[in-house]
Formats: structure tokens, C-alpha cells, sequence
């Protein structure tokens, strides 16, 4: 059915055993062991908890003190100074990715206690982090990659890029938009770093009466009657998104998972062609993209955007340190006869 679905949407179907079609495979999955779900693991690292407080103060939280730098204008950004205790330093891009020469030179002044970067980035655009773990941990830095929960399907983890943390936004597992929310973060790390994760961690164990049952675990006293000594002091219960992403993964499975992926893909690299060929857009970056992008309008964004929102579309949203381009996104959840009419209606605006 997927499959079809998807043959609907491209004229050319994802070829078999071939991750997608884009110019640099980098960073996508091999194709054994991408989602992980015979050993449990989207990131393939170690330990994992979750928070309500979303990808961003995940991101800075998983560090204290000291200098952290981060890929510019990445979402997270305008939220993190409110963290107070570290100093964050932006990494320039370079045509829409991470600019790594400027990466080498900050990190190798030996008083960076780590980078941030986001995959895909704040243009949904797919980076290539091969040798950053190495460059970090040599300077004795951490890496924290920032990813989209159902991305992990077919990307490559952040363990496998040799990351020390992963956090992300795990909406996108099954959980309704309602509005902005309430949604759920997740903070992955390697073992080595669990005394300094926020949050809360259950474990596995088994009563006085031999039964399976589940405890906090591997928590400091002062997580409970000392405060100001705590690790965190903003998470609280998420079982219920919990259940949310729980019942989502068990239902889609790893194929399932895969399947989606490749229907966004293919939807949103519909769309993205569409719009180039109304002649009122032109492209932006190079760099791969899975189900966002980013393009320029060739007039008027915002008159578009109003014009569109009057009959019921949504054309992404305005980029940010970028004149007149907009960010778009297209998912499984789109059909090509939805893309096709909005697609058809632009090309009336007058812009």
C-alpha cells in the first residue's frame, strides 16, 4: 500500500534496497540496523529520558559551564540563553550547512565544553558530520546532535556519528499537534554521562514477589531534598505522551517507520519540484533534504502566504535570516491531490 502511495506521488519510486535519492548519501542509514527496534534503540546510544520542556533546553541543559558552540540559527537558539550558565557561540554556515572550518577552530582553542547541531538543520536541510565526533572528543568536547524523533528512522543515528547526547522533539511519534502541544522531548546519552542527565530514569526490576515491576533509577539523593543541588528541576510526569509514542511505535514498527520516511520524502520532493516549475520560486541551498525545505519566493512572500491562508493552505513559514524565503514542509499525511490544487492556485496569485 505504501508503496503505491508513493509511486502516486514520484514519477521515479525509491529503487529498492537504496536508502533515497539524493545527491550525498552521508548521512543516511545503511540499510541493516537503521531504526534499531530489535535492541529498543532510535539514537544507538546508551540511556534515554524524557521531559516536557522540548528539544531546546534539553540541548543546553546536557552541558554546564564553560563555552558551547552551536551551528547557527538553529531552532533552539532564541530559547537557550535563558539556561544562564554556559556561554554559547555560534558556528556560521556556509551555503545553508555548518560551516566545519570555523567548527575546527573554535573547538580546537581547548575550552569548548561541546557543539550542538541539529540534523536536519533549521532549512531541513541533511548534514554530513563524518570526523566531528573524533574533532570533539580529541579537544576533550562533547557532540550533541538535535533530531526529529521519526527522522532516527532512516537517518543515521547519533550514536552512529559518534555523538555523547541526542535529544529531539518526539512529536512526530504519533503525537496530535493540539495547537503547539503538550508535546514530549527526549535526551539520549552514552552511559559514562547518566549521573549528569536530567530528569527522571525507570529501570527494570523485580519485586519481593519475583513479578516484573519499574522503579526510578540511578538518582541522586539531592534530586529530592536538596533542590538547588538537582540536576533538573523542570521535569515532570509523561506518561501520557509516553503511551502516545509508545502505542505509535508498536503500531508502525520498524517497516512502518520506514514507509513513512519514504512516503514524506517522496511527497515533499514532489512538492519542492512544483513550485519551481510555477516559476514564482527558485532554490535556496543544494544539500539533500528529507520532508522540509527551504526556497525563495520571487516576489512577494508574505502576499502569497495571506493569499494562500485565505483559501485554507498553510506555505510554511518565513525563514528566518533569510530575505523572502519560506520554509516548507510536506509529509505522509499529504495527498498529491492536496499538493496539486495548492500548487495550481499559486500559480493564479499575482505576486
Amino acid at each position: 500500500m505504501a508503496r503505491k502511495r508513493l509511486q502516486q506521488i514520484s514519477a521515479s519510486p525509491v529503487a529498492e534496497g537504496v536508502r533515497f535519492r539524493v545527491g550525498s548519501a552521508a548521512a543516511f542509514a545503511p540499510e541493516q540496523g537503521t531504526f534499531g527496534f530489535p535492541k529498543g534503540d532510535l539514537s544507538a546510544l546508551r540511556l534515554y529520558s524524557a521531559a516536557p520542556v522540548g528539544a531546546g533546553p534539553y540541548a543546553v541543559e546536557s552541558y554546564d559551564g564553560r563555552t558551547v558552540i552551536l551551528r547557527a540559527n538553529e531552532r533552539y537558539w532564541k530559547g537557550a540563553p535563558a539556561i544562564g550558565r554556559i556561554d554559547l557561540v555560534e558556528v556560521p554556515e556556509k551555503d545553508g550547512v555548518m560551516d566545519k572550518d570555523t567548527a575546527r577552530e573554535l573547538i580546537e582553542k581547548d575550552d569548548v565544553a561541546g557543539l550542538i547541531v541539529g540534523q536536519p538543520n533549521r532549512y531541513g536541510l541533511i548534514e554530513d558530520f563524518t570526523g566531528l565526533a573524533d574533532l570533539c572528543h580529541e579537544h576533550k568536547a562533547l557532540l550533541a546532535i538535535n533530531t526529529m524523533a521519526s527522522a532516527l528512522a532512516v537517518l543515521k543515528t547519533p550514536g552512529e556519528w559518534g555523538a555523547d547526547i541526542a535529544c529531539g522533539d518526539a512529536q512526530s511519534l504519533g503525537i496530535p499537534m493540539g495547537f503547539g502541544g503538550p508535546y514530549i522531548g527526549y535526551l539520549c546519552t552514552k552511559e559514562a554521562l547518566v549521573r549528569k542527565m536530567p530528569g527522571r530514569l525507570v529501570g527494570a526490576t523485580t519485586d519481593a514477589d519475583g513479578r516484573r515491576t519499574f522503579v526510578l533509577t540511578m538518582q541522586a539523593r539531592e534530586q529530592h531534598i536538596r533542590r538547588e543541588k538537582a540536576t533538573s528541576n523542570i521535569c515532570t510526569a509523561q506518561g501520557f505522551m509516553c503511551l502516545y509514542v509508545a502505542c505509535y511505535l508498536s503500531l508502525m514498527g520498524p517497516k512502518g517507520m520506514r514507509e513513512v520516511n519514504e512516503h514524506s520524502y517522496a511527497s515533499a520532493h514532489y512538492l519542492h519540484d512544483a513550485l519551481l516549475k510555477t516559476g514564482k520560486f527558485e532554490k535556496v541551498f543544494e544539500a539533500p533534504f528529507l520532508n522540509e525545505f527551504t526556497l525563495r519566493v520571487k516576489g512577494d512572500a508574505r502576499k502569497l502566504r495571506d493569499a494562500l491562508a485565505e483559501e485554507g493552505y498553510l506555505l510554511g513559514v518565513p525563514t528566518l535570516f533569510k530575505d523572502n524565503c519560506l520554509t516548507i514542509a510536506s509529509t505522509e499525511r499529504r495527498t498529491k491531490q492536496e499538493i496539486d490544487n495548492m500548487v495550481e492556485r499559486i500559480k493564479t496569485i499575482a505576486l
